[in-house]
């Protein structure tokens, strides 16, 4: 009885968190600056604090308690034109006090913010010679992560209310807690999407919608470890189908299980929407080995999530990068390169991340060999048709009684390479052909197979002694 109801307590328990989680509103922290411009009312910035309070009631009331204030004039010029220098927790009580300092934190400390809201988003307004620039960014606190800005251009004086409204939710990032099964499958649910409508701006997970994995490790206190919130390398997760609140993901990465946190305590997965990202993302390919060698030459072909077709990106320059710019979906499935072989996939959403650097084998040998390998298949093909020529010839010579044509066509049969000395060259090449990557020395080896095969299948045994025997019964008479 006592196991039992230990173990109906644990499933209400995480029933109850699961509830929770769907069931409770954003928290969310809006800080709005917007500089005089002669397109706006003088006081522009009261008006969009009480405008996007109203909006936000009325349509975003029930997943989303927002708090909107307007920043300090300290502030103001780095929202509305420096709004990517942010790094670290934002202290937003600093943000709308007239003269106190914006320091922030280092972005390594402790993922904490001077205010309870788990979202704080950074509202820009600045005039320009096209018309209102006006940008936005967000900072999630669960996963201590500022989103890239999201940026319009109002060039209608009128609307230009609708254009802050229309960006400040391109900013929003809807976050989801992500379980995974046994078997490696994932599913996610997206905070307060009990709570949503079809109205509301927020919304249920959609098919196709991208999302960022981040792993957060707590201490005992349920604070997150130092250096425990991270991204999850070279892994992007879509949604695949949608079955009420549980959203069905696809795993793509370029590691295997990316998502098993094993029998880690305290640890929490979470996926961040990317939304549709602007931007390119620098892809940096380097040698797995101690030396991190930058690997230039590689091909990097991009598939493409939404039909399979696939685009040549181009190759690595000799930083061993190549610029990723965005394509039809936001994500790209990238398929990485050298000669004929496959080296690695990884999945990337430009413009999510400035930079991603991927280890992956150094292929430079066995694309060495490979080239040298086939130069040799090719030689022993033609030596092959080289030698059926001239057995043709000799035969027919014979037959026709001009044995001296005959005996110079032997010669040359005689002077040509024989299989020995393709068996020899391949030895010596072995010799030279040994590297520390157990997956790269198995490619090496098959290339040395596919080689001893077609050399097998070519050059049989030499007929050289039976043509001599032919010859000398032909000279007898």
């Amino acid at each position: 009885m006592a196991a039992l109801a230990a173990m109906l307590c644990s499933v209400a328990q995480v029933a109850l968190g699961q509830s929770y989680w769907e069931m409770t509103p954003y928290e969310v922290q809006i800080v709005v600056a917007v500089e005089p411009a002669p397109s706006l009312p003088a006081e522009a910035e009261a008006i969009l604090v009480a405008e996007l309070e109203s909006r936000l009631s009325t349509m975003a009331g029930a997943v989303c308690r927002a708090e909107v204030v307007a920043a300090g004039k300290m502030h103001r010029y780095r929202i509305t034109r420096a709004i990517d220098s942010f790094a670290g927790p934002p202290v937003v009580a600093s943000m709308i006090s007239a003269g106190e300092s914006a320091d922030e934190p280092p972005a390594d400390a402790a993922a904490t913010t001077d205010t309870a809201a788990e979202k704080v988003i950074f509202l820009g307004i600045r005039p320009s010679p096209m018309g209102l620039i006006v940008e936005a960014r967000q900072y999630d606190a669960p996963i201590a992560r500022w989103s890239g800005s999201r940026r319009r251009v109002c060039e209608q004086r009128e609307a230009w209310l609708d254009v802050a409204w229309n960006t400040l939710w391109d900013a929003f990032t809807p976050l989801g807690i992500i379980k995974v099964s046994r078997d490696g499958s994932a599913t996610m649910r997206l905070r307060a999407s009990g709570l949503a409508s079809p109205g509301s701006p927020i919304g249920l997970p959609r098919p196709g919608q991208v999302f960022l994995p981040v792993m957060r490790r707590n201490d005992r206190t349920g604070k997150p470890r130092e250096h425990g919130i991270q991204v999850v390398p070279w892994t992007m997760l879509a949604v695949s189908e949608v079955d009420g609140l549980d959203a069905k993901l696809d795993v793509h990465s370029g590691v295997r299980r990316p998502l098993d946190v094993g029998r880690r305590a305290r640890t929490e997965l979470y996926g961040v929407d990317i939304g549709r990202p602007r931007g390119t993302t620098r892809l940096v390919l380097q040698s797995r080995s101690d030396d991190a060698r930058a690997l230039a030459g590689y091909t990097i072909v991009s598939r493409s999530p939404l039909d399979d077709s696939l685009e040549e990106l181009g190759r690595t320059d000799p930083d061993g990068a190549l610029t990723i710019p965005a394509g039809s979906s936001p994500l790209r499935l990238l398929i990485i390169k050298h000669g004929s072989a496959l080296l690695g996939k990884v999945p990337i959403a430009p413009g999510v991340l400035p930079e991603v650097v991927v280890s992956i084998p150094d292929d430079d040998l066995r694309l060495k060999i490979e080239g040298q390998l086939s130069g040799l298949r090719d030689h022993v093909v033609d030596l092959a048709a080289q030698r059926q020529v001239l057995i043709a010839r000799i035969r027919a010579r014979i037959d026709a009684e001009d044995l001296t044509k005959a005996d110079e066509l032997l010669d040359q049969l005689k002077e040509l390479p024989t299989k020995e000395t393709f068996v020899r060259r391949m030895d010596d090449l072995k010799k030279t052909s040994q590297v520390n990557d157990g997956a790269i020395q198995r490619q090496i080896d098959r290339l040395f197979e596919d080689t001893e095969a077609v050399l097998g299948r070519y050059i049989t045994a030499n007929p050289v002694d039976e043509l001599q025997k032919e010859l000398d019964a032909a000279k007898r008479g």
